[in-house]
């Protein structure tokens, strides 16, 4: 398996070629091709919401924002934005987006490093229950 072709399969296994994956060379030909398909899974998506089981938001805000949800809009589109802080450079999650990807639900579970152990890896868990507590309050 590899970063660029996860799921172990060969190229010639995968219908699915590079250009197809890649956003970037997408032509109107492209879209007129998927089309029929984009279709289809719009309907099935709004028959049944998508429940997102991987969320790094939890993390972003500690990385970030020093822990401050306060200090994060998700009510607008943070695409775009660059955080200081955050392994991966931006938050990937706001509610526009969500809402635009047909996001139902979230479900939760925290994430800390492997490389804490001990009382440490128990405080960074416990504080990122607590992030993710404050941020359903919100």
């Amino acid at each position: 398996m590899s970063l660029s072709n996860p799921s172990g399969a060969s190229e010639a296994q995968n219908d699915v070629s590079q250009s197809d994956r890649d956003e970037s060379v997408h032509t109107d030909a492209d879209a007129k091709r998927w089309a029929p398909y984009l279709q289809a899974a719009r309907r099935v998506h709004a028959a049944y919401p998508l429940f997102d089981g991987h969320n790094d938001l939890p993390w972003a805000v500690r990385c970030g924002f020093d822990m401050r949800l306060s200090d994060v809009d998700l009510t607008a589109d943070n695409s775009s934005l660059l955080v200081p802080g955050i392994p991966w450079g931006k938050i990937h999650t706001d509610l526009p987006r969500l809402r635009a990807g047909g996001v139902g639900a979230n479900f939760w579970s925290v994430y800390i490093p492997t490389s804490l152990e001990g009382p440490a890896a128990i405080q960074a868990t416990l504080e990122q229950i607590d992030i993710v507590h404050r941020m359903c309050d919100r």
